[in-house]
């Protein structure tokens, strides 16, 4: 097993299980995950992520992820 920070932005921060926290949550997951498991846990569909980052580097979906790693999924902005 392996445990993993995962933060939320903007509309996709609607997917916690805990209230949102700009720390985000920790989460445990099976060793050999990728970032699109752990979309999947949270019930996100690929499409509404325009950037993961691991560890503060860009990252995509088929990016193994490791004990420790801090995961952002960030949805496309739009503005007004």
């Amino acid at each position: 097993m392996i445990r993993i920070r995962i933060i939320l932005s903007g509309l996709l921060r609607k997917h916690y299980r805990m209230p949102p926290s700009s720390k985000g949550e920790a989460v445990e997951l099976k060793s050999g995950a990728c970032a699109a498991d752990l979309l999947s846990r949270y019930g996100i569909v690929s499409d509404k992520v325009h950037m993961i980052v691991i560890n503060r580097r860009k990252a995509n979906l088929r990016t193994l992820l490791k004990d420790g790693d801090q995961v952002r999924f960030l949805p496309l902005a739009a503005g007004g």
